[in-house]
């Protein structure tokens, strides 16, 4: 087996591989020969059918299997000779294919980029402690309240009053129970967009220090995902009038140099992910894999063993699944050793800090209003609810 380098540039490179005819026939052969062992055919006892005959029948399987194992063989002593990393799957170029000629083919395939991690301790980042002032909780609490008193549980508006007896109705022993348990959900809800926000900072940073090459092939993938997305929701949006007259009227093709720039930054700060947990041997056990193919299958009731069973058959689809939680780790880590400042802040000035990174938090009035809603929907559901109302939605 011969191997020629034709082109090896950047991330890409091409190869050439050319397997005699002799090799092709001994492989053949010897094919044949343990076929003709186990073969039966009339007019033979078992295993005694001449070659030939067993080549006339079985000689194409023979031949094609001959090709496959050069074909995989090939490109192993390639990656293993050239030591690399390969970026998605080789394309193989077989041309004109001859059965009484020597068997050559070409493989082009993609590396994954080398590079250094940089010293994680110069990046600058804001971790922020949001304090939750009784303001806010009494906010929630009126909230709530209010939504109660609209759902018609009660018979007298008039009547209605916040106290220890409406409290038991959200599962409360007494009123700063309830007051207690909207403050435990508020102050999750703010760690969690505070969180959010030193994440997305620790990602520009990311982005900004490294500028490698890509795989075009690794990119391309991802801006397919993300497009087929995006055009979802634009038809989705469109059609129920979502949409600006210009928003509307602006084609698709305007949009498409952002979202490839979005793809390139997400290929590469996934690769970036991925050494970190390389470098620094973070990953996830088994414990935690399994804890997320369960939670997976809960979001199909009465398939929870077909969707577990179909991980478990399919191991590389377990790394879509697990790819946020083991980069959650990696952020973690690189946190940990960055240049923190820790603050404490209000949410008002949290709202201010997410302008920009989400997109309901750049009117204020509707991030407040949005973030109150979903509050008292985490706040657990009366008992004696009739409809479905605001705090449930």
């Amino acid at each position: 087996m011969q191997i020629q380098n034709r082109t090896s540039k950047g991330l890409k490179h091409e190869f050439t591989v050319t397997v005699p005819l002799q090799d092709i026939d001994e492989r053949i052969v010897n094919w044949l020969q343990e076929r003709a062992k186990s073969v039966r055919l009339d007019g033979f006892r078992p295993g005694k059918a001449p070659l030939n005959i067993i080549r006339q029948r079985y000689g194409d399987q023979a031949l094609q299997e001959a090709r496959e194992h050069f074909v995989r063989t090939g490109t192993e002593k390639i990656y293993k000779d050239q030591n690399v990393r390969v970026a998605g799957n080789p394309v193989y170029d077989f041309g004109d294919l001859e059965k009484e000629q020597d068997f050559s083919f070409s493989i082009a395939f993609e590396t994954l980029p080398s590079f250094d991690l940089k010293d994680f301790s110069k990046i600058k980042l804001e971790t922020l402690d949001v304090k939750v002032p009784g303001e806010e909780i009494e906010k929630s609490l009126n909230r709530l309240a209010e939504a109660y008193k609209e759902s018609g549980d009660e018979a007298s508006a008039q009547d209605f009053k916040i106290d220890d007896e409406f409290a038991k109705k959200f599962a409360c022993e007494n009123l700063e129970a309830l007051r207690a348990k909207i403050e435990e959900t508020l102050k999750r809800d703010y760690d969690h967009l505070a969180r959010l926000y030193c994440k997305r900072h620790l990602l520009d940073a990311l982005a900004d220090d490294y500028t490698f090459d890509l795989p075009e092939a690794m990119v391309k993938s991802e801006f397919d995902a993300i497009w087929g997305r995006l055009e979802k929701e634009m038809a989705n949006a469109k059609e129920n009038g979502d949409l600006s007259p210009e928003e509307a009227d602006k084609p698709m093709k305007d949009y498409e140099e952002e979202y490839r720039q979005i793809a390139s930054r997400r290929v590469r700060l996934g690769l970036v992910v991925a050494e970190v947990a390389k470098k620094n041997n973070i990953s996830l056990s088994p414990e935690m894999v399994r804890d997320l193919m369960v939670q997976e299958a809960m979001r199909y009731p009465g398939e929870e063993q077909e969707v577990v069973k179909y991980y478990r058959s399919h191991p590389e689809m377990i790394e879509h699944l697990t790819g946020p939680a083991l980069e959650d780790k990696v952020v973690d880590f690189i946190v940990s050793k960055a240049d923190v400042k820790k603050m404490d802040i209000t949410f008002k000035e949290l709202q201010k800090k997410l302008k920009g990174i989400l997109p309901q938090y750049d009117d204020e009035e509707g991030a407040e209003g949005e973030a109150l809603a979903e509050t008292t929907a985490e706040v657990e559901k009366p008992k004696k609810a009739k409809k479905k109302t605001e705090t449930e939605a």
